[in-house]
């Protein structure tokens, strides 16, 4: 899922060694050290998602399993000119073409990480540049929920060939996540100088959001059901759910509760628009200073002076 810190995930990969691609989508204000994204395939699933009229941005609660003959020549182009011994690649929307990967890709290596719906949210708040979270901040958790169901699926029903990962336990152990890649695929990763990879004042661990987490199960019980498949899976601690009742609180109460929380991220949205047209108004200002400055040493300008003032009119 995106904001799952996929981006911190594949960034170790590649200084471990692994070949992730020539040209990576370049870093943004939401991901300040980089995406590290092919952007082979990155264009490729904004295409493939626009081909079915869905969100390129993998907004839409729907998979791709198929695609026309033109994409299929394209995936398989794409395929040929990234394939090394040891290689791979990075980008959300790969969750949503898992099923169509499989076909192209017969001997196709998965790693899944996963961070707590909480934390996703409010780092899709924080990014504010989603539009269709920004509309409908609600969004951000029904998307995890999606994204998450479709990667415990293809997990459980493939495990020989996958590593199933909370975003926690690679920070903790980076060494032993890639040695635990080199282990199960029989990869020649490298350890050395990938200890002190990420930004921790960056990276914010999940248990800082403890009040955003009871929130999200009194709201959305569904996303706490499948974070609690997903912990299972990875022999983590179960969400305490005697913590939070759950029953499901009023859509007006959920509605407003996201309001206040998403509101910071549409605030700095205003404000820099406001600052965008004060900019924009000083250039025009500062344009049509420098043209009167232009026109008052011109003979026109200094020729009406002297008229107005024959004609006893000073202020004019």
């Amino acid at each position: 899922m995106h904001r799952s810190g996929t981006s911190l995930l594949s960034s170790i990969l590649q200084k471990a060694g692994l070949f992730i691609g020539d040209d990576l989508l370049e870093a943004s204000e939401g991901n300040e050290k980089g995406h590290f994204e092919n952007i082979d395939f990155y264009k490729f699933h904004m295409d493939a998602l626009k081909s079915h009229s869905l969100d390129p941005d993998g907004w839409d609660l729907k998979t791709i399993s198929t695609l026309n003959e033109a994409l299929d020549k394209q995936a398989i182009e794409i395929i040929q000119k990234n394939n090394k011994n040891e290689w791979g690649w990075k980008d959300p929307r790969t969750t949503l073409f898992l099923k169509y990967w499989e076909n192209k890709i017969p001997t196709i290596k998965y790693i899944f990480v996963y961070r707590d719906p909480w934390d996703v949210a409010d780092s899709l708040y924080r990014r504010h540049s989603d539009p269709a979270i920004i509309s409908d901040p609600s969004h951000a958790f029904k998307v995890w929920d999606f994204y998450n169901r479709e990667i415990i699926n293809m997990y459980t029903s493939n495990k020989e060939n996958s590593i199933l990962i909370h975003i926690d336990d690679i920070t903790k152990d980076v060494a032993g996540f890639i040695n635990t890649i080199n282990s199960k695929f029989d990869f020649h990763l490298t350890t050395d100088g990938i200890k002190d990879i990420f930004d921790k004042s960056i990276y914010k661990p999940s248990h800082e959001n403890l009040l955003y987490s009871y929130i999200t199960a009194l709201s959305f019980p569904e996303t706490i059901v499948t974070l609690n498949e997903l912990r299972t899976l990875t022999k983590k601690e179960l969400f305490n759910l005697q913590k939070a009742p759950m029953d499901k609180i009023p859509e007006e109460t959920i509605k407003q509760f996201l309001f206040n929380w998403h509101i910071p991220s549409l605030q700095k949205i205003e404000i820099e628009n406001l600052t965008h047209e004060i900019d924009s108004c000083n250039q025009k200002i500062s344009l049509l200073t420098q043209e009167l400055d232009w026109m008052k040493k011109t003979i026109f300008w200094k020729t009406r002076v002297f008229w107005q003032k024959l004609k006893g009119n000073k202020n004019s």
